[in-house]
């Protein structure tokens, strides 16, 4: 760079100088008292091409920061999703079914399960898997009865519930709808259930009751002309997981 007031020609090198050494102050100097830098500008870059250094560097500046709060909002975009993991060997799907002396309770084993939440949006995916093989209501003539006449188990060993939105908030405490797919017995079926759901640091437990119509979702009647039973049977879902 040429030091001389006549000098027309300047490389990008030489802008970013003038820019920095137009934005550099000393905490001690005043409005009436130019700095040294600002004093070699003054000498060295005409006053058009100061000016230009420092509308660039401040464009710059503005740029940077609008970066910076974009990349902000992309992190509150993230953290707004939720996932759980559930502990099948701490939940459990309990269900009763009424008949005219007596009410047969039962319980099924849940497999796995895993659920995706987007609290902003409200749209959740993941499945929980309920091992229908595992039926126990503590009579074995009429466990075996259930499998095999009623849930056809060897043919539709699984019940999955794949979730796709949820309506409210988890949080410590409160009470969700969770809307989603029942697949049973080799068909899908749309539900609403309402939830309860519990949240203690990491620990997130949740119940559900709800109503499942299995007579008119293509599962066999198992009433006798000695022993008529409802056609409709109470489920309660009952989840313990962790949060990721």
């Amino acid at each position: 760079m040429a030091w001389s007031k006549s000098s027309k020609s300047f490389s990008s090198s030489d802008y970013r100088l003038a820019a920095t050494l137009l934005w550099v102050k000393r905490p001690s100097e005043t409005r009436s008292q130019p700095s040294c830098c600002s004093s070699i500008i003054a000498l060295v870059i005409p006053r058009h091409l100061q000016r230009r250094c420092v509308v660039r560097s401040r464009i710059l500046v503005i740029l940077s920061l609008f970066v910076g709060f974009a990349l902000l909002g992309a992190d509150k975009t993230v953290s707004s999703v939720q996932e759980f993991t559930i502990d099948a060997s701490r939940s459990s799907v309990q269900f009763s079914l009424g008949a005219v002396l007596h009410t047969v309770h039962g319980k099924f084993q849940v497999k796995s399960g895993n659920v995706r939440f987007d609290a902003a949006t409200g749209k959740a995916s993941g499945q929980i898997v309920v091992d229908l093989k595992s039926g126990n209501t503590g009579n074995q003539d009429r466990d075996r009865h259930m499998n095999d006449d009623v849930l056809q188990s060897d043919q539709f060993p699984e019940a999955v519930f794949s979730p796709d939105h949820v309506t409210g908030q988890i949080s410590s405490e409160g009470q969700i709808l969770v809307h989603g797919i029942l697949r049973v017995h080799g068909q899908d079926h749309e539900i609403a259930v309402p939830a309860k759901v519990t949240v203690r640091e990491r620990q997130v437990s949740g119940t559900a009751n709800f109503i499942v119509p299995y007579v008119k979702w293509g599962m066999k009647d198992p009433s006798t002309l000695v022993l008529r039973v409802n056609d409709k049977v109470d489920v309660k879902v009952t989840l313990v997981g962790t949060a990721g």
